[in-house]
């Protein structure tokens, strides 16, 4: 047995109220929801494809417009020399946070 809190009261109540236009207790309703969304085909059930950054990227370029507001020799991500590797750090920072 598995007990699931939901801290959303927003969410509880919708889930309350589809449960009862279904006409299903709220805990078969859940347990339907859980049992449609997770498969057995992997571990956690969800699936998503998995894209090869070099295969699916691709590089900006930045063309510098006369009236443009930056100065003259500043070049965006200039520091950056793999694209690769910038962009897989600022996935692992985007989900330490």
């Amino acid at each position: 047995m598995l007990t699931v809190r939901i801290n959303d009261s927003g969410l509880e109540r919708r889930i309350v109220e589809k449960a009862r236009t279904i006409g299903k207790s709220t805990q078969e309703f859940v347990h339907d929801v859980l049992d449609d969304a997770l498969t057995e085909d992997s571990d956690t059930g969800l699936i998503f494809e998995k894209l090869d950054i070099k295969n699916n990227g691709y590089t900006m370029v930045f063309s510098k417009a006369e009236d443009s507001v930056l100065a003259e020799d500043a070049e965006p991500y200039s520091y950056v020399t793999d694209s690769a590797t910038y962009t897989e750090q600022l996935r692992k920072k985007a989900w330490r946070k």
